[in-house]
């Protein structure tokens, strides 16, 4: 500034200017700050204004309450407006699903109850609101309270900005207490208020001991079914224990309260009706408790449209083998050997639905990645087939195949799929291998009774670690029935001591067999124990017999006890025309023995029948042998004593797939039946003597009884690799071959008798194949040499290469008259554990 010059110059303006925006801008901060103190400040003391208003209010209320009190929790319900509509959400939407807790007092003039609604899915006005409802109570003719009804009472506004209200009564009962909580949020403040309330009064009903409930809930609160469909809904009720113990009635009906098309059976259980009205939420479930009707609680059901009304697909179980390397690409074409399963849906419902097919798809079990080549390719519309890769897992019920509703993916089936290189490894089997009679004590008298030897036969088994381990019980009712040991894990003896038993329905008998650390199989047999409704005190008769299971090819002795008639007794079967085995008896009983070729054409269609002796070269006891070698038998056999024996025989040509359970009757000469019984011709299995399920064969180990190795004469424990011999050509003598070993294994057939007493002189009985299995692909010269089915038994001559590498081998069997029928093959192996010495 020049002197005698008055101004400022540009620079001291702009510094007076700077100087004077951080004073007003300080000034600024400071009103600001003040203004935002203040507005926090007001906003608090809103809320707590709020809830300390609020709080006085429900305190005065709750502290005089005379006769009860209850709390409903959080749940789904209809929100309100403030004139007690529902209210609507900007869209003019209804809001039914809003969050509410409800607080009902009960005292002798009036009930009031104070209801909290919180958010829904759709915002509207008076979401955070608490309301009160007040109303009159009344008396019956009896004097008793009638509680009013608080639908009929108009909301009046107690509080807002409320976002959570609970209410404690736990110590209601013993301390009188009520722990009251609320949370108040304004803008973004938050204010929580807990009050503990002191009841004046003891909760007591007129003339009655007071029963308290504190909570009523449902589970699910909300479903949503198509129509048609059926759900359980239970229930939590807390408080006094004969509160709780009188239970609560369910209702259901639309969500306006009109009656709807659906019903709800009083253990909760929902019936959707066919054709229920589709919706959200249309549907409300009511569940009210006995103790305490005002106590309620809701679930809300939306409703769907049925597209598929059921989706079942077969088969619900198979076995697979996995396929060869060989067979890349060929997938479709591995129809044999049980390389492929084929499926087929069965699909019900709307023809549209129908239309858009379904989806097969397979995963393991474990959860694991399945191998590649492990697929099920659509075959048709309803149709595919699955294969196994050849590293494809395998074990029991290791695979799962899913069907599922292209429309409706809700609505699938499964099957459980084992996967083995070894047919029917993972399985197990009951028979009844014989069944007979037993007297046994019952106070003072003797009784007859049935028992019968069961056997479990397990396909495989981890035998080098202690398995199989089986276990035994009677499914269902098991009066009168026990288990006896048979010095056999594999068996059982049941004891059916109940003198009163009819065999209508079986007894069913269950194994749980572990066939390894992994694997347990729940093999079942339903055995019909005949009737013998007797005490030999009483002197009824029955028939008894040396076995009550015939075999194929065989006989069983029968004959009566405890008759003393005089007359004629007639032997025949009440249901072998029906069962397939016989031409019917109207048919036979015209028979003329003197028109050879009719008499015999009839007669050769009878697979079961009976001889007056048991030894059946003794003259008169059967027919003639015809050109196929087999000998016939009789329809009926009539004796003029009732001491003589029947003798019952059954052909060897009888499917060995099926089981029989015919009925033998013995008759008086009036026709009448003198008692009954059962017999059973089971269908066949493979077993193995003296009970064996494997051997083991270590190599280095002379196991062939007929060794003609010189080392062998001199030293009986000499080992060599193989236990075939060879002649030296230059020294002449018998020496080891180190390639092969050889070993005979014997088998018999359960249901099929292999000796010579049988119905055929001559020829095979039996065209039984085997076949030998690795869990890998067997070596050079391991397999099967010869099988040979004698008089007396099968006899199977095996070879066993020295370089084996399997661990486990199997042996197989099968009807060589039905080699492509699945029905046919009898998925029971023999377990040869082979245990190979390194290389030298």
């Amino acid at each position: 500034m020049r002197i005698g010059k008055k101004g400022f110059t540009l620079v001291e303006v702009i510094v007076s200017l700077a100087i004077m925006t951080i004073v007003a801008g300080s000034v600024g901060a400071f009103i600001i700050a003040g203004n935002n103190s203040y507005l926090r400040g007001n906003k608090e003391l809103t809320l707590q204004e709020e809830a300390q208003l609020a709080a006085n209010q429900m305190i005065d209320l709750i502290i005089d309450v005379e006769k009860d009190i209850n709390f409903t929790p959080d749940h789904a319900d209809t929100a309100v407006d403030l004139d007690g509509n529902t209210a609507k959400d900007a869209a003019g939407n209804e809001i039914t699903t809003a969050h509410v807790s409800e607080l009902r007092l009960v005292n002798n003039e009036n009930t009031y109850m104070i209801r909290w609604q919180g958010t829904a899915s759709g915002d509207y006005a008076t979401a955070n609101q608490v309301y009160l409802y007040e109303v009159k109570n009344t008396t019956d003719a009896d004097g008793n309270l009638v509680v009013g009804d608080l639908t009929t009472a108009t909301p009046a506004l107690m509080a807002e900005h409320v976002t959570r209200f609970s209410v404690d009564l736990s110590q209601v009962k013993d301390k009188r207490k009520v722990i009251l909580n609320m949370t108040f949020t304004y803008q973004d403040r938050s204010y929580d208020i807990a009050e503990t309330i002191k009841l004046r009064n003891d909760l007591e009903k007129t003339g009655t001991a007071y029963a308290w409930i504190s909570a009523l809930t449902i589970d699910p609160p909300r479903a949503t079914l198509p129509q048609g469909k059926i759900q359980q809904f239970t229930y939590n009720l807390s408080g006094d224990a004969e509160a709780v113990a009188e239970g609560v009635t369910w209702s259901v009906s639309y969500a306006s309260g009109a009656n709807c098309k659906s019903t709800i059976n009083q253990d909760g259980i929902l019936k959707v009706d066919d054709e229920e009205t589709i919706g959200t939420d249309v549907l409300v479930v009511k569940c009210t408790a006995k103790a305490d009707t005002s106590m309620v609680a809701y679930a809300y059901v939306t409703v769907e449209e049925r597209l598929i009304d059921s989706l079942t697909i077969t088969p619900h179980d198979g076995s697979l083998i996995p396929l060869e390397s060989w067979q890349n690409g060929q997938e479709a074409n591995a129809v044999g050997d049980g390389k492929r399963i084929n499926f087929t849906c069965t699909l019900d419902g709307k023809d549209s639905a129908k239309a858009e097919g379904v989806e097969w798809t397979v995963e393991r079990v474990d959860g694991t990645a399945r191998a590649t080549r492990t697929v099920i390719p659509k075959t048709g519309a309803m149709t595919a087939y699955l294969v196994a890769d050849p590293e494809e897992k395998q074990g029991y019920h290791v695979l799962r195949v899913t069907c599922s509703s292209v429309a409706d993916p809700s609505m699938k089936d499964e099957a459980l799929i084992t996967v083995s290189n070894v047919p029917g490894k993972y399985s197990a089997e009951l028979i009844a291998e014989t069944l007979t009679t037993y007297e046994f004590d019952e106070g003072n008298q003797k009784r007859i009774g049935y028992c019968v030897n069961i056997e479990c036969l397990p396909s495989w088994a981890d035998y080098r670690n202690g398995y199989p381990k089986i276990s035994w019980e009677i499914v269902g009712d098991s009066k009168g029935y026990t288990f006896g040991p048979s010095g056999s894990v594999y068996e059982q003896i049941l004891y059916c001591s109940y003198h009163e038993n009819v065999y209508e329905p079986p007894v069913t008998v269950r194994a749980t067999v572990q066939l390894d650390a992994k694997t347990t199989v729940y093999p079942t047999i339903d055995i019909k124990i005949p009737k013998l409704k007797t005490a030999l005190a009483e002197d009824k008769p029955y028939i008894n017999s040396d076995q009550f299971v015939l075999n194929r090819n065989g006989e069983i002795e029968c004959w009566l006890e405890n008759y003393d008639g005089t007359g004629k007794v007639t032997w025949r079967f009440a249901n072998d025309a029906e069962l397939g085995l016989a031409a019917s008896r109207e048919i036979e009983d015209q028979l003329d023995p003197s028109k050879d070729k009719e008499y015999v054409n009839i007669l050769s269609q009878r697979m079961v029948g009976f001889s007056r002796y048991k030894e059946r070269d003794k003259k008169g006891s059967l027919p003639d042998a015809y050109e196929d070698g087999t000998r016939q038998v009789f329809p009926n056999m009539t004796y003029d004593s009732k001491n003589d024996h029947a003798y019952i025989w059954a052909k060897y040509s009888l499917p060995w797939n099926q089981e029989y359970r015919l009925t033998l009757e013995a008759v008086d000469e009036e026709g009448n039946v003198i008692a009954e019984t059962d017999i059973l011709i089971p269908e066949c299995k493979v077993l193995f003597p003296s009970g064996s399920r494997y051997m083991t064969v270590n190599q280095g180990q002379a196991i062939y009884p007929r060794c003609k190795c010189d080392a062998c004469k001199n030293d009986p424990n000499h080992n060599h690799w193989g236990n075939e011999t060879a002649q030296n050509k230059v020294t002449g003598k018998w020496e080891p071959s180190p390639a092969l070993y050889n070993q005979w294994i014997y088998v018999t057939l359960y249901g099929f008798y292999t000796g010579n007493l049988g119905l055929k002189d001559s020829g095979n009985w039996l065209n039984l194949g085997s076949k030998m299995y690795g869990d890998s692909k067997l070596a050079g010269g391991t397999g099967i040499s010869a099988t040979t089915w004698t008089a007396d038994e099968g006899v199977l001559q095996i070879s066993i290469g020295a370089m084996e590498q399997n661990k486990d081998l199997y042996l197989q069997f099968y009807d060589k008259d039905h080699y492509n029928e699945q029905d046919y093959r009898l998925d029971r192996v023999l377990v040869i554990q082979w245990n190979r010495k390194d290389a030298q």
